[in-house]
């Protein structure tokens, strides 16, 4: 799983990119982290600051046996209409 993002990447950015990205594995207990996450950035040396782009990945895998699924869906999205939404400024 993957989340993108614009301008410089930060660690306070990309940490909370991370924590959106294992609020989203803790209403998917179906899946598990299958590695460390990893930043990447697709940007040549003549891409301004703001117009960046980059990326922090999770490797997953899926759970032979799923883990019952947590009941405090409130930090995280869950399937029933919520959705994982990014802070008004990163």
């Amino acid at each position: 799983i993957s989340m993108g993002g614009r301008g410089n990447p930060s660690a306070r950015t990309t940490d909370a990119m991370k924590g959106m990205l294992e609020a989203w594995l803790a209403v998917h207990p179906e899946y598990e982290a299958a590695g460390p996450e990893r930043m990447m950035s697709y940007n040549g040396p003549s891409v301004r600051g703001r117009r960046r782009f980059f990326e922090v990945e999770m490797q997953v895998r899926l759970v032979t046996a799923a883990k019952p699924a947590t009941t405090d869906n409130s930090a995280a999205g869950s399937e029933d209409g919520k959705k994982l939404t990014p802070p008004k400024k990163w």
